[in-house]
């Protein structure tokens, strides 16, 4: 993408001290420097619009290609003229933010000390803390070869700084009991605090677009100024107790109780208990004479895990004064206005802890001397209380809605791990393989008391595309079935009606409630993002001091929808249109057509069907690595104890059927009512990376 960067510096430290053989004390830290320019920033973060069909990637696919990059005058080129459409010039949106940044500085670390109590009790106390300080700029400079031009120009900075801590405690027994029986218990309590701040400013109206010049001071109108900030804690007790008999029996039981300050008091805590136990069959006695079996264990286990992700303050209701809010002439003037307040956002009291509990078994084994390992987990996981923000009349107003407990969603699935690990040429070369390949069947148990519920995924373009129910997928896919195209009128006479529609060269849709006519009743399900099974395979090869390793990944069975070809299979508004419309729309000669006849007054064949339903399979080579280790005794001669120099990329090559620009489709939303997977509608796609770098050992 042109005029977009990514730069990161960082370091890391790691020490540990001994002081009178009893006590240990240590720090682990990492500093790290960011600078991210162009189009994709925002407060330190991507930008929510890197899914959108206003970014330049969906204007890429909109805007007509007889528009030119530039015009005769060597300016912008875009859709000014009458007819051409909305959409942007991409390649003028991404120069026109091209000294947008945002620069981040972050401190991620803990130090702790460790103190033998006992002979077999240990206390640790660590404290850590994560640090965040972003700076954002951000132009909007004028556009005038647009349809749709910015009214002025102009300049934000913003500031941000999130700072969260962690002060954890634990006692920890070991103790072995003659030769049999191990037992090491765990209690402990860990606090954690954050809190941010942030705030940002904005004028408009600058004389000169040149940065140098463009300072908020110099700003003439416009001027606007926000500022926010939160807090949040935690507070956990926990405790852990494992048993070993004979390392062939193992036992272990854990609980935590966490109370967050996100949930009101009624249901402010939360009790999380787990327990699993194991048996390593290959120290019975009769797998003994099975010498090529290195380890062989089953074990299982039920547990419980909560979710607090709502928000900070969901527990309580709001309020805010703002001039463009809660604002209002009360002397009946329209030159002054009284600041007052109104509602931010809703609270909900009783909002409960999100639980997940899951039951799972499993297998691990070790074959011949480590040759070949094998891990296997079946598991079956429902989530209770579901945290999801239901969408209110909007007689309600415009206040953030609350996260409330809507049901239950449960996940089955497996996990199964294979590797094979050799030597050849007397130890010179190592080489090993790894695959593993996970499946899930993802269900929506129910929402509420009433089976007929339905959360409906966000208006996208008009258009509802996701629903979840009761029965089926979260975030399915939902809207018509097209069972082919009408070639005759006897076929449209013997059809269902669609009154406005059914015609020669037409979709024809399935009429779901058999009732003769198509209606929104007619929609069914036509998927969902959920994939059949996602797997991996990882390389790794050495030799002397080269090494090599490759991680490849795959998706099977998903879908996704592809909203970018509303834009440019169908009329939905003035712009660009592709060769699949001109090559692949119904005509007498081309009854196989994929695409209905080309009417400029059709509507209704863009709305949700299964035409923009797209098989999201793909492979992708996610990472390549390539390093040497410099020798013992050349690192002796520079004082070193290691030295490794590495060259790295990142998403090489893909294959997939999709015909978007990447199937590995972001999700959208995360507002109240926004949430959906799995739909393009103009996705910014993973970028290839290239890395050099250098570890040294002192």
């Amino acid at each position: 993408m042109k005029n977009t960067s990514f730069n990161r510096y960082s370091l890391r430290s790691n020490t540990e001290f001994l002081f009178k053989k009893k006590i240990r004390f240590g720090e682990n830290l990492e500093v790290s420097y960011t600078e991210n320019k162009g189009y994709y920033s925002n407060n330190g973060t991507a930008s929510s619009s890197n899914n959108q069909d206003g970014n330049p990637i969906g204007n890429g696919f909109r805007i007509p290609s007889i528009i030119p990059v530039y015009d005769i005058m060597g300016n912008f080129a875009a859709t000014r003229a009458a007819g051409l459409g909305p959409a942007t010039n991409p390649v003028a949106q991404l120069y026109r933010t091209k000294d947008n940044a945002v620069n981040t500085f972050r401190t991620f670390g803990n130090a702790y000390v460790e103190v033998d109590i006992l002979k077999d009790l240990v206390a640790k106390s660590s404290i850590g803390v994560d640090f965040t300080n972003a700076n954002r700029t951000s132009y909007t400079l004028l556009d005038l070869e647009e349809a749709e031009i910015e009214s002025n120009n102009s300049l934000t900075n913003a500031y941000a700084y999130d700072v969260n801590w962690t002060w954890s405690n634990t006692l920890n027994y070991t103790k072995t009991f003659g030769t049999s029986h191990k037992l090491n218990v765990l209690a402990g309590t860990e606090a954690i605090k954050g809190s941010g701040k942030d705030f940002s400013a904005t004028r408009t109206a600058f004389y000169s677009e040149d940065p140098k010049y463009m300072y908020l001071s110099a700003g003439s109108a416009g001027i606007n100024n926000t500022g926010s900030g939160y807090q949040w804690s935690l507070f956990s007790i926990f405790g852990k107790v494992n048993y070993a008999l004979k390392d062939r029996y193992l036992l272990e039981a854990t609980v935590r109780r966490d109370g967050s300050s996100r949930f009101g008091a009624n249901n402010r805590y939360g009790t999380f208990p787990a327990f699993s136990a194991g048996w390593r069959l290959s120290e019975e006695s009769f797998m003994k004479s099975l010498t090529w079996i290195d380890d062989l264990k089953i074990r299982g286990g039920w547990g419980q895990t909560g979710n607090q992700e709502i928000g900070n303050y969901n527990g309580f209701s709001t309020y805010r004064s703002t001039l463009n809010q809660s604002s209002y002439a009360i002397d009946g003037s329209n030159s002054s206005v009284q600041a007052g307040f109104d509602t931010q956002a809703f609270g909900n009291q009783d909002a409960k802890w999100e639980t997940t509990t899951q039951t799972n078994v499993g297998l691990d084994a070790t074959f011949l001397k480590g040759m070949f390992g094998l891990n296997l987990d079946l598991y079956n996981r429902t989530t209770s209380d579901m945290l999801y923000q239901v969408s209110l009349p909007a007689t309600q107003g415009v206040a953030t809605i609350p996260f409330v407990n809507v049901g239950e969603m449960n996940n089955k699935g497996v996990d199964l791990a294979l590797d094979f690990n050799n030597k050849a040429l007397d130890g010179q070369l190592t080489y090993s393989i790894g695959a593993n390949i996970s499946a899930y069947k993802n269900n929506v148990v129910k929402l509420n008391n009433s089976a007929t519920a339905v959360l409906l995924g966000p208006t996208i373009r008009s258009y509802t595309w996701t629903r979840s129910v009761a029965g089926m997928p979260l975030y399915s896919f939902y809207g018509l079935q097209i069972d082919g195209i009408y070639q005759n009128q006897a076929e449209v006479d013997a059809g269902p009606t669609y009154p406005g529609y059914a015609a020669v060269g037409k979709y024809k849709y399935h009429d779901t409630d058999g009732n003769g006519v198509i209606t929104d009743a007619d929609r069914k399900f036509l998927g969902n993002p959920h994939p059949d099974f996602t797997y991996g395979i990882n390389l790794n090869l050495g030799y002397k001091g080269f090494d090599l390793s490759a991680f490849f990944q795959g998706v099977k069975g998903n879908k996704i929808i592809n909203m970018v070809k509303r834009w440019t299979d169908f009329n939905n508004q003035a712009g660009n249109r592709s060769l699949h419309m001109l090559n692949d729309s119904w005509t007498p000669e081309n009854p196989n057509a994929s695409l209905p006849i080309l009417d400029a007054n059709d509507s209704r064949s863009q709305q949700p069907s299964s035409y923009f339903v797209e098989d999201g399979s793909y492979f992708r080579m996610k990472n390549l690595t390539i390093g040497y280790t410099l020798p013992a005794k050349a690192l002796a001669k520079i004082k070193l104890t290691s030295a490794r120099i590495y060259v790295q990329g990142q998403n090489l090559f893909t294959i997939t059927k999709y015909s978007g620009i990447d199937p590995e489709v972001t999700s959208v939303g995360s507002t109240p009512g926004t949430t959906v997977l799995g739909l393009d509608q103009g996705n910014y796609p993973r970028s290839k990376m290239y890395q050099v770098g250098i570890n040294f050992g002192f």
